[in-house]
């Protein structure tokens, strides 16, 4: 405490207390507007999970009170809100600043541990029952994981049969103040090490359509499921990232399972984790994709679609659309988690589920903002190019040619001609002298049908 500066002094803009004297509620401070705060969290949500720096704007000295039951929330909705469960002093001088850790507690055991460097504003002070519990925990110094457990009993409802511990004075005590909130007879504590399980995780998955509904289950390593997180919560068509956090009180170092399945039990996606599982990013890939193809037959509601290299849909595409005789292209974009070796197919089916085209997409098969549109070097009225032709044919075709011609027909350059190829994907690299002022297109024909045409200009 600082020493008393002098006699009792009353500033204009705030009678209520005296700065060298007395202290200042958080609240009162930031109302009176002569404090400005940035809490940063530590990492994790209990003990000093949060760091909280301080600016004295006025230029008196300043004695700061922050209260337990003070609520922290986080920036990041999937994060946890944290409440101060021992009150602190911060002592500031005139203009001046200061860093200051606190002691926190989680009240939202539903969702993940905040991040190192994350960042919270001030909520407001608890009130009721929590507020009566986090004076206890104040008062009696239970900074511990049964407290936590007393916590989220409050908070979330979580079993009053988790809150347990070494120390069975301290467990009785947090144990019969939840008992007597929710009007229930107060368990006998058995003397137990307590410890909470605190699983995060970002998990990247692919959504078939639009408003799929996803359920989220938790297994241990048996298969048995220990908690549904969610249940038909819809997802939308494509690539989807959730963040995760789980917080079970149970032994520490087991394994688990987390599993997205869709509202028929089939399975999205699973992950496995444990306490040091640590979280990353999933690697996005963005991929454009040209797929095209020829119908021969024209097709009414046709279906197209990405598989994966299982069969297993991925994404909806095109429903219910009819083809007419001739060329096609579909040309869209595809964001997937799967790395670099990730393999997909997209297939066009007619309406009996019958695969009319397919073309396989990977790493080497696609490319960023890829528009079939080759284009020739600034500056250069001559120049030797490399190009690269691929094509992906459905069935076994004979007499097939490749060659280029001017914008006037002509063919300039015979690349092959009555080639005979087997089902599957082509590719062929080739060079050309371009001149600068002129078009060119590259065109695969069987026979006299055009099965693909490239320009260059």
């Amino acid at each position: 405490m600082k020493k008393i500066l002098g006699l009792f002094l009353f500033f204009a803009f705030f009678s209520a207390y005296s700065y060298a004297n007395d202290t200042i509620r958080l609240a009162d401070a930031l109302k009176s507007k002569i404090l400005k705060i940035k809490a940063i969290g530590n990492g994790g949500y209990s003990g000093e999970a949060l760091r909280l720096h301080f600016e004295n704007t006025s230029s008196k000295d300043l004695l700061l009170q922050i209260e337990a039951g003070q609520i922290f929330r986080s920036e990041d909705e999937a994060a946890q809100n944290l409440m101060v469960t021992q009150t602190a002093f911060a002592e500031i001088a005139p203009k001046g600043k200061k860093e200051k850790n606190v002691m926190t507690m989680c009240i939202e055991s539903s969702d993940h541990s905040p991040y190192a460097k994350s960042v919270f504003s001030v909520l407001g002070m608890a009130s009721g029952d929590l507020l009566k519990l986090a004076k206890m925990i104040d008062e009696k110094k239970y900074q511990n994981s049964t407290a936590q457990s007393a916590v989220w009993a409050i908070t979330n409802g979580a079993s009053i049969k988790d809150i347990y511990g070494t120390d069975l004075k301290m467990a009785q005590s947090l144990a019969n103040f939840v008992a007597a909130v929710r009007r229930e007879p107060p368990p006998t504590i058995i003397a137990r090490p307590h410890n909470i399980v605190s699983l995060r995780a970002k998990m990247g998955f692919l959504c078939p359509k639009d408003n799929t509904k996803a359920n989220l289950i938790l297994c241990d390593s048996v298969g048995t499921v220990l908690e549904t997180v969610f249940k038909d919560r819809p997802m939308k068509g494509g690539l989807n990232i959730q963040v995760f956090g789980i917080n079970r009180v149970e032994a520490a170092g087991k394994n688990y399972w987390l599993k997205l399945q869709d509202s028929e039990g089939n399975l999205i996606r699973e992950m496995k984790l444990n306490e040091k599982t640590p979280e990353t990013d999933p690697q996005v890939e963005d991929w454009q994709v040209s797929f095209e193809f020829g119908v021969e037959k024209a097709l009414s509601k046709g279906y197209v679609g990405i598989f994966d290299e299982k069969g297993k849909l991925v994404r909806e595409l095109v429903k219910n659309k009819n083809y007419g005789f001739g060329d096609h292209r579909l040309a869209f974009g595809f964001k997937h988690f799967e790395g670099n070796e990730a393999v997909f197919w997209i297939r066009l089916l007619d309406q009996n589920q019958k695969t009319v085209a397919e073309q396989k997409i990977d790493k080497t098969s696609v490319k960023i903002g890829n528009n079939n549109t080759l284009k020739v070097p600034e500056n250069e009225a001559k120049m030797k190019l490399d190009l690269e032709f691929s094509y992906y044919f459905q069935e076994t075709t004979d007499s097939v040619s490749l060659k280029v011609f001017d914008a006037a027909g002509a063919e300039v350059q015979n690349v092959f001609e009555n080639t005979k190829f087997e089902r599957g994907q082509f590719k062929k690299s080739f060079q050309m002298l371009l001149d600068r002022n002129v078009r060119y297109f590259v065109r695969l024909k069987r026979k006299d049908y055009l099965l693909k045409e490239l320009e260059i200009k």
